[in-house]
């Protein structure tokens, strides 16, 4: 939006890209970094919130030497409070009318102990980032694997690696799943997951402000060829809506995150009913203890199964020991009644993952096109989308078209940052007829927290049930 951010991209730019872009956004937040966003000059069918990032203790203030444009050292409006932390790389957004700040990317910071530590004090955390688009395209690590038994929590680890509530030790990359449940358990009171695209490199970067794409690059008629169109935040709002009608809902946790499933859900005092709009894996992650007292809540996983009574649901009521993976279904029935202890939060995922065996691999080393035995659901491979491969570790692929069963991935990149771009991909140690590409997409409902009381299991923190 200005020199200072990661991408110098023009606002109006951005917001017609990504209003023709078809990716089903009604709102978009315009992020400043260190600074508020210049305001967009039209309103491109979008209903736009004033979002500021901040990574360096402080706002930037004017005659601060890196700052390269007359600085406002306000957050937005209604938004904080504005509290100088004294760790660098801890990057909090504060969004327009939601008090508080939602920490974003802690996994991949060096400071990430010092961050994890700090979410689990703090009392103006409002939530965190439980997707990022760029993290998952930058991180370098060994996912997914040949296994099909892969934990449908956590399906970029071994089973036995890494669990939400498992030891950081016992995993090889620090997942923002387990920093949620390990905030959540110990704060004891609602914290809020977000997803989101990233804004890096748009049309230009932090150092030369826009840029043409290189003659290797991926041409193409929008401002991000990749940047957005990967993760949404789903709010409850009305059909005629403003941006304190978002704000209002974000900051009651009336939304949920996604990177493509989409949900309805209805929330009880001791029901959960959800509806995907296809049939989705479905996992419950949580906590259970006392909320009094510093000890954190004890770990807890909920057992599912098939409904006896319908196939179409999968529930946790009547499921033996022993339970393995739930089969995939479009509904849930959680009965909190059914969790023992007097205070407990439940949390709601819901996984979308096909395996596409690979017939014909890359033949040429500019040109990355693999052939697959079947048809890919569209929405697996749109623009920008990711896509993993069996076998050897590398970074996801971003699909750049798809035609039938055939998928080109981007082989080349040759301006933005070098972590956040494609140069560390590589084909090498593909096999036809043995590897596959992986598409995978997510849902992340809220988590919903249950005290039990002489009268039945109640909300500690809403009064009203609620209904999205």
């Amino acid at each position: 939006m200005h020199k200072q951010d990661d991408g110098g991209t023009d606002a109006d730019t951005l917001l017609a890209a990504i209003s023709a872009s078809g990716r089903g956004y009604d709102f978009v937040g315009l992020i400043g970094n260190e600074e508020p966003a210049t305001d967009a000059k039209k309103k491109h069918n979008l209903v736009t919130l004033s979002v500021t990032e901040n990574q360096i203790g402080a706002m930037c203030t004017k005659g601060d030497k890196h700052c390269k444009n007359p600085c406002d050292p306000v957050p937005p409006s209604g938004s904080g409070p504005w509290t100088t932390i004294d760790i660098n790389n801890l990057h909090r957004e504060y969004i327009q009318d939601v008090p508080g700040y939602f920490v974003q990317h802690p996994t991949t910071d060096p400071q990430r102990d010092q961050i994890l530590a700090q979410m689990q004090v703090d009392p103006n955390v409002r939530g965190m980032e439980v997707y990022n688009s760029w993290v998952e395209q930058a991180w370098d690590t060994v996912m997914p694997r040949d296994d099909v038994d892969i934990d449908p929590l956590h399906p970029v680890y071994q089973s036995s690696q890494c669990l939400a509530w498992g030891t950081k030790s016992a995993c090889q990359l620090d997942s923002s799943m387990y920093y949620w449940d390990t905030t959540l358990r110990t704060a004891k009171r609602p914290i809020y997951g977000l997803a989101d695209d990233d804004g890096f490199v748009y049309t230009g970067d932090s150092d030369d402000g826009d840029y043409e794409h290189g003659k290797k690059d991926v041409q193409t008629d929008t401002a991000s060829w990749f940047r957005f169109g990967q993760a949404w935040n789903m709010v409850d709002v009305p059909s005629d809506f403003s941006a304190s009608d978002v704000s209002n809902s974000v900051d009651a946790g009336n939304f949920y995150a996604s990177s493509g499933v989409e949900l309805s859900y209805n929330i009880s005092d001791t029901m959960i009913e959800v509806v995907a709009t296809e049939p989705v894996v479905y996992g419950v992650a949580g906590g259970v203890g006392s909320a009094a007292g510093s000890d954190p809540l004890a770990a807890l996983n909920v057992t599912l199964c098939a409904s006896a009574s319908d196939p179409l649901v999968v529930t946790n009521v009547g499921c033996g020991s022993g339970q393995g993976v739930p089969p995939a279904a479009p509904r849930l029935h959680l009965d909190l009644a059914q969790v023992s202890g007097s205070f407990f939060y439940a949390r709601v995922q819901a996984l979308v993952r096909t395996r596409y065996p690979i017939s014909a691999v890359p033949s040429s080393k500019s040109k990355w096109e693999f052939t697959l035995a079947n048809t890919p659901n569209p929405s697996d491979v749109l623009e920008g989308r990711l896509l993993r491969a069996t076998g050897d570790s590398r970074r996801p692929f971003l699909v750049q078209s798809a035609t039938g069963n055939t998928v080109r991935v981007v082989s080349s990149f040759s301006d933005g940052w070098g972590d956040i771009t494609p140069d560390s991909t590589t084909v090498t140690g593909i096999v036809a007829g043995q590897d596959q590409l992986v598409a995978e997409r997510w849902a992340w409902m809220q988590p919903v927290f249950r005290k039990a009381t002489a009268s039945g299991l109640v909300d500690p923190f809403l009064s009203a049930s609620v209904i999205v």
